[in-house]
């Protein structure tokens, strides 16, 4: 069965709550796109004029983002169902973030697997006294702990995704540019 598209109408749904926020965040993000293309078409020679405007613009969608993040941790209860919500393209809500196992001595871990299942630790050490975490997985909490394998539990967590958006790619290639140029700038200088 599929799921129904989440809608960006206010039905009496509670998204009036949000589209305030929601309105914020894209306007923020649309200024951000338009420095970007500003940047791109001008990079040589305004690069160094236009990047303050640019860095000041990411701080600003930033902060939109960290104030929409806040009022979906305080409105927790909104998204029991559905988890999550589209907002003028903009996904909203809550996801499940899978449990992660960190082995954080992996020769101890090693030694451990070797003393308490001799007979799987072919299967849990690499042979460069590295403990996969696949092969963790498998195994219950109670052994992992005799082992000395920290668990983050899986937990909930906001989220806010764009919709098939490439702004953040073009942001992080125009931002790579600049750091390349003024690498080349302070090398010339030398």
């Amino acid at each position: 069965m599929k799921r129904k598209k989440n809608s960006n109408n206010n039905n009496g749904n509670g998204n009036e709550v949000f589209a305030a926020p929601v309105k914020e965040h894209l306007d923020a993000r649309a200024r951000v796109a338009l420095r970007v293309d500003q940047i791109r078409l001008r990079r040589v020679k305004y690069t160094r004029r236009l990047m303050p405007g640019l860095e000041k613009r990411l701080a600003a969608a930033k902060e939109s983002s960290e104030r929409l993040l806040a009022l979906l941790r305080e409105r927790r209860d909104m998204f029991e169902r559905p988890r999550t919500r589209t907002i003028d393209g903009l996904t909203i809500g809550w996801r499940t973030v899978p449990r992660k196992l960190r082995v954080p001595d992996p020769a101890t871990t090693a030694k451990a697997i070797r003393t308490l299942m001799p007979e799987r630790a072919e299967t849990l050490i690499n042979t460069k006294e590295t403990v996969p975490v696949a092969g963790l997985k498998k195994l219950d909490d109670e052994t992992l702990a005799a082992l000395g394998v920290e668990i983050e539990e899986a937990r909930e967590v906001p989220q806010i995704r764009m919709a098939k958006d490439s702004l953040d790619r073009q942001v992080e290639a125009v931002l790579e540019q600049h750091k390349a140029d003024r690498a080349g700038a302070g090398e010339a200088a030398k």
